[in-house]
């Protein structure tokens, strides 16, 4: 929810390409009903959780922000300050100390979610607001295959500011060819457009 990050810009997206659901913090549990909808009503097929450098989330805890808000509350009317104080009290604030293991954190969550579909690819980034990189953190569990589908898709949508190679994790000791040659071999349009990008 960060106000300083255009995620459309910064990713090179255009609308309507992707869904974009932010929050404070991009905590995973926090966007659960919103990747339902994505995916049982829109045919959402891949995740890529993007948190960012910088982030406020990690510049206070739970504790201080229930304090605050008890603290404003002390002005109101009795009833009403209990009720404030029972409601945030009763609040998940999904705070974290550590940037990239949340984003971890997120993935295995998504990943082990029930209510999100089998042949779902969810992936980890990190979006360095200094330099506009797109770093990737946390693999997904598909096959070879589809986790380089979605690398060359996240590089497509980041153009220069991916800091992974194509082939990063990709390759596996093979005599025949690799995941990431037999991606570009039944999706030639990856092979076209990895050749627009090194130019």
């Amino acid at each position: 929810m960060d106000a300083r990050i255009d995620v459309y810009k910064a990713l090179g997206l255009q609308l309507g390409e992707a869904h974009v659901i932010r929050n404070a913090g991009g905590v995973a549990r926090d966007a659960v009903r919103s990747i339902l909808i994505s995916q049982r009503l829109l045919g959402t097929r891949e995740v890529a959780v993007i948190h960012h450098t910088d982030c406020g989330m990690l510049t206070f805890t739970a504790p201080d922000l229930r304090n605050i808000v008890k603290s404003d509350a002390k002005s109101r009317p009795a009833n009403v300050k209990e009720a404030i104080e029972k409601a945030v009290d009763s609040l998940e604030i999904y705070e974290f100390g550590h940037l990239e293991n949340s984003v971890k954190d997120d993935v295995k969550f998504l990943q082990d979610n029930l209510l999100v579909l089998d042949e779902t690819e969810v992936t980890g980034w990190i979006f360095d607001v200094k330099t506009g990189k797109v770093s990737q953190v946390a693999q997904g569990k598909l096959e070879p295959n589809l986790t380089c589908i979605l690398r060359l898709f996240m590089l497509h949508l980041s153009r220069t500011f991916v800091s992974i190679p194509i082939d990063a994790d990709c390759e596996q000791p093979s005599e025949r060819t690799s995941p990431a040659n037999e991606v570009r071999e039944k999706h030639p349009s990856f092979s076209d457009l990895e050749q627009e990008l090194a130019t």
